[in-house]
């Protein structure tokens, strides 16, 4: 029998605003639409699992200040950010990241730290990352982690990472968190043209490459035929030849494959392949290829001469590399690890991807999805605003579908593959747009988040950690971003349920434990409170109610005025008693984030409400 709860009348607690933003609220409260409509939580399980501790994580970037993790300067990891995030009770790290750690060389990052390549975006594609810049490694990491209370998610670089050297790098992560499970993420986005990488220009061949790996001749992008050192990582600007004996260099991309035979051209005349020699001498204009693949190597001239390139000589390659490793490599070799439970999520997140592995009868555990609801065009505030809601809405859908694809084929295991979202966030591109750190993009993120709640994902990382924090001088402090993700702290090991009746202008979502219920709702209405009734199937009668709130003109900074204040979004949280004689009806503004409680209430009154 469903109880219907007493009246309750939020009350905000003062907030200072700009003066725009207390005109906007004074208009906003004006408006309602329609009678208070009931919004019912039923009992109703949804179809996911409990909502998942590591939904609350962050995307972290290895390099430099390890996007605030890594006190560069002293040489340590930061445990007053540590301490911050704990009060998020943030459960999950990604790590090394995303773009700019595909070509990332695990190796490196073990013991003293190595020099790295650059995957793009953040630094320019193939140019070379100082050790000195990438002094975040596996143990640190792992020692961050530990003190964040934080499981570590691993985005495994495809591209330069043979299945042996993955393998030895997901038990090393495994080994210095002490996880006994842990979620690998194969690639990231290697659909992206800019992401591609050795693979081919067209996308459904990149589709396959990405499966199943093969051989693959680089067909020309700047810099695909050049050679490079063997040390260091520099794969950005090719090298000359130096006129010394014996000379050895690399391509781009390695193994080299021999089933073609590469060509080398030296100031533009070619010279002679030669299969290695054991020892012998090369003769002149001749090259050879290194036993393990990697290398090119010419002779010392010797008594032939002509063997070394001259100083200055411009080198070029013509090869196949390969064979390149696929999806389905890493995913037989990692779930064979003994003693570790390995779930491996296929980054290439399409429709595209979940028909083809159908066809191939190809296992995987889950689907890597970057959810952005990212927009550009009008930077009018409200079109702004408007467009912003309805891409998040779009995101939203797309996880649905994507869920409901990978789980209604009859192969065994499919009805057990799930979601995760290793990025996510929302902005606006243009010139002239608000600042990101704006309440409007906190909106959009507590709607994806709200989608990932009802979806069942299991691991979320917001784009990117950083963005948890606000520096003062070299002091942290929490973002408004990282208030939403304590909403959504809140949820962790409860049920999520259906709910019906909500307006189309509230996105909800709605979870129960025992006793217990919780009701995530972000209104993203411009202008339009919701006023409605609140029902909740079978609650106790005598009920502790708390009420949280995030609320301010979406375009407005919602950084703290100091480091030991909160952001301009947080109201003052309030609680009240429902004793089921009544009707709730609870008024959620337009444009808030709003996380209502629910739990019995037992002996006194009710514990205060906390804002962390």
């Amino acid at each position: 029998m469903a109880f219907v709860l007493l009246a309750l009348v939020a009350i905000l607690g003062p907030v200072q605003l700009p003066a725009s933003s207390v005109a906007a609220d004074r208009q906003d409260h004006r408006t309602h639409r329609g009678d208070a409509p009931t919004v019912t939580i039923t009992d109703t399980p949804r179809d996911v699992p409990p909502v998942a501790r590591a939904i609350v994580g962050g995307n972290l970037r290895w390099f430099g200040s390890a996007d605030g993790a890594w006190d560069a300067k002293h040489h340590k990891v930061r445990d007053d950010v540590a301490r911050l995030v704990r009060k998020v009770g943030l459960g999950a790290i990604r790590y090394p990241g995303g773009t700019v750690a595909n070509l990332f060389n695990p190796s490196h990052a073990e013991g003293k730290p190595g020099c790295q390549t650059s995957g793009g975006l953040l630094r320019p594609l193939f140019a070379p990352i100082p050790a000195s810049a990438s002094q975040y490694t596996i143990a640190r990491h792992a020692q961050f982690a530990k003190a964040a209370h934080a499981t570590t998610n691993v985005m495994v670089p495809m591209i330069n990472t043979p299945v042996d050297a993955a393998v030895d790098y997901v038990k090393k992560i495994a080994s210095a968190t002490g996880q006994k499970q842990i979620y690998v993420e194969l690639g990231n986005e290697p659909f992206n043209k800019a992401q591609r990488y050795w693979r081919a220009k067209a996308l459904s061949e990149r589709l396959e490459d990405y499966i199943s790996g093969g051989q693959v001749r680089p067909d020309g992008e700047p810099g695909d035929h050049g050679l490079y050192k063997v040390t260091g990582c520099n794969l950005r600007k090719p090298v000359e030849g130096d006129g010394s004996p014996n000379q050895t260099y690399r391509p781009r991309y390695t193994p080299i494959s021999l089933s073609t035979k590469p060509r080398v051209w030296v100031n533009g005349r070619e010279w002679k392949y030669v299969p290695a020699l054991g020892g012998g001498l090369l003769g002149a204009n001749e090259f050879t290829v290194s036993p393990d693949h990697d290398r090119v190597v010419f002779g010392s001239g010797g008594l032939l001469g002509g063997g070394k390139p001259p100083r200055h000589s411009t080198l070029k390659i013509s090869y196949t590399a390969g064979p390149m490793p696929g999806f389905k490599d890493y995913y037989q070799a990692l779930k064979a690890i003994p003693g570790l439970d390995v779930q491996i999520c296929s980054s290439w997140a399409t429709d595209s991807f979940i028909r083809r592995m159908e066809q191939l009868g190809l296992p995987y555990d889950c689907l890597a999805v970057h959810s952005y609801a990212n927009i550009g065009g009008p930077t009018g505030i409200q079109r702004m605003f408007t467009t912003l809601m309805k891409a998040a809405t779009k995101q939203n859908n797309r996880l649905a579908y994507l869920r409901s694809e990978m789980r209604s084929s009859s192969r065994p295991g499919a009805a057990g593959r799930y979601l995760n979202v290793t990025e996510f966030g929302g902005q606006h591109r243009d010139k002239g747009g608000p600042s990101t750190a704006t309440f409007m993009r906190e909106l959009v993120q507590a709607m994806v988040l709200v989608g990932q709640v009802n979806q069942g994902v299991q691991v979320s990382d917001l784009s990117n950690f950083r963005s948890l924090l606000e520096m003062y001088g070299d002091k942290p402090a929490l973002s408004g971003r990282a208030y939403v993700l304590d909403y959504v702290h809140h949820l962790v090991g409860q049920q999520p349920v259906q709910v019906t009746g909500e307006p189309s202008d509230l996105t909800i979502a709605a979870t129960r434990a025992g006793a217990k219920t919780s009701m995530l709702v972000v209104n993203h209405a411009w202008k339009a409170d919701h006023k409605v009734a609140i029902d909740i199937t079978g609650h106790p009668a005598t009920t502790c109610v708390g009420v949280r709130t995030l609320r301010t003109d979406p375009d407005t900074l919602t950084r703290p005025r100091s480091v030991h204040s909160r952001p301009v979004s947080v109201r003052r949280p309030t609680h009240q008693v429902w004793k089921g004689d009544g009707t709730l009806k609870h008024t959620f503004p337009s444009h808030s984030i709003t996380l209502l409680t629910f739990s019995p209430k037992v002996g006194g009154s009710c514990p205060a409400v906390g804002a962390l």
